[in-house]
C-alpha cells in the first residue's frame, strides 16, 4: 500500500491455465468492501485490473478449482465478519455457501485432482 493510497491489493491466485492472476482489493477508507479484481498476464503494463462478477461482497482469499471453472472463497456478506465458505462459478454464478460454523471459517483450498 502506498502512502496516501486506501486500496490494499493482496493474496494474489493464478488462473490454472496461467493466462490471469486474481487477488483481493480492500479498501481501508470504508467506502467498499473487499473484492477479487482480476488481470490477464498479458495486460499487466499496459491496463488496470477489472472487479470479477462475485456478489454479495465482501469477496476474499479466492482458490480456482482444478479445472478452473469455480472458486472457493471467504465471505460475510450480513456484516458479522463472521466468515464463512463459499463456492461460485468464476463467472459468479451458482454462488453457494458451504459452511454456516459460528466460528471464522477462512482460507479456503481445493482438493487435489486424484490422479489415474
Amino acid at each position: 500500500m502506498q502512502s496516501g493510497n486506501t486500496l490494499l491489493d493482496s493474496l494474489p491466485t493464478w488462473s490454472p491455465d496461467g493466462q490471469f492472476v486474481i487477488f483481493d482489493q480492500t479498501n481501508f477508507n470504508g467506502t467498499a468492501p473487499s473484492k477479487l479484481m482480476s488481470m490477464r498476464y498479458e495486460d499487466r503494463a499496459s491496463k488496470q485490473a477489472v472487479p470479477m462478477n462475485i456478489e454479495p461482497l465482501p469477496v476474499v482469499d479466492a482458490s480456482f478449482s482444478p479445472d478452473g471453472q469455480w472458486l472457493a472463497f471467504e465471505s460475510w456478506p450480513d456484516n458479522s465478519f463472521n466468515k464463512d465458505i463459499y463456492i461460485s462459478s468464476i463467472s459468479g454464478a451458482n454462488r453457494l455457501r458451504l459452511t454456516t460454523d459460528p466460528g471464522l471459517d477462512f482460507d479456503p483450498v481445493w482438493q487435489p485432482s486424484p490422479t489415474k
